[in-house]
């Protein structure tokens, strides 16, 4: 038996509860004009996770034999990619230039969350 919540169930919402929480401190370093490091590194926490998170929802698609998870797996691709990318420039951009990535983050977020995930969760919950 799953705890609730525990991704092994699909209940993926902690995972992007923790994915905003983490948007959020980049944000409020950048804000709070925290050194450089300390906002990238938090960015690299969030890029690091997301990898974890976005692992451990293709293996419950492909146990569960999901059959739009090939999809999925592209957009997964996709933001992490992108994600990587802004990491990278965290540690050089002007600040107005890496706010600017925070609400691209927040964007995707939100995007793929009510999209493929919302998708994912009204294919498992069944009929």
């Amino acid at each position: 038996m799953t705890e609730p919540g525990h991704a092994e169930d699909g209940d993926f919402d902690a995972h992007h509860q923790l994915q905003g929480a983490l948007v959020d401190a980049y944000e409020a370093a950048l804000l709070d004009g925290a050194p450089r490091q300390l906002a990238a590194d938090t960015l690299g926490h969030l890029v690091d996770f997301t990898a974890v998170h976005f692992a451990e929802e293709e293996r419950f698609m492909a146990v569960r034999a999901y059959p739009l998870l090939e999809l999925h797996r592209a957009a997964h691709g996709r933001l992490l990619e992108q994600l990587q990318a802004l990491e990278g420039r965290a540690r050089v951009a002007p600040a107005d230039e890496a706010l600017a990535g925070v609400r691209r983050l927040r964007a995707w977020l939100r995007e793929h969350v009510d999209g493929p995930d919302q998708a994912l969760v009204t294919w498992r919950n069944g009929p």
